[in-house]
């Protein structure tokens, strides 16, 4: 594993101020839209860890290969992973590299969060799905025993 960290703007206006894009439509549009969806996730989810006391923790995780999962929720030795696609028709293909990284996450289950509108559900516990399940997911994942 790759000890080095990464960067998240808790405000996407000022980031936005800096990357000079003035309007929404350029930030769709733009080479950075993925990242900053990927930015509004980890902050939601951050929030929603500080405003209920959630147990959990997150992280990001690349090794040696590059291999990424973007965002590793763990509590009480038990994991979600969770990979963030900007597409409104993803595929089991977007989980690929955490089904391969399973084996180092026990107990672990993995989502595909995207703007697709329905849930469906992939091999070895990957669901995927839209976005604002987030929520969901975090809350029956930290309260599982």
């Amino acid at each position: 594993m790759i000890k080095s960290p990464k960067l998240y703007f808790l405000d996407t206006g000022l980031l936005s101020y800096l990357l000079r894009y003035p309007d929404a439509d350029t930030l769709r549009a733009g080479p950075m839209a993925g990242a900053f969806f990927e930015n509004f996730i980890v902050t939601e989810a951050l929030k929603l860890r500080c405003h209920t006391r959630g147990p959990f923790e997150l992280y990001f995780y690349r090794d040696s290969n590059q291999q990424e999962i973007d965002v590793v929720v763990e509590s009480a030795q038990k994991f979600l992973l969770l990979e963030i696609k900007l597409s409104k028709t993803p595929s089991p293909d977007d989980a690929a590299v955490m089904k391969r990284q399973f084996a180092l996450f026990p107990r672990a289950r993995g989502a595909v969060l995207s703007f697709a509108e329905e849930t469906i559900r992939g091999a070895e516990s990957i669901e995927i799905g839209p976005w604002t399940r987030l929520y969901e997911l975090l809350n029956s994942f930290a309260e599982a025993k």
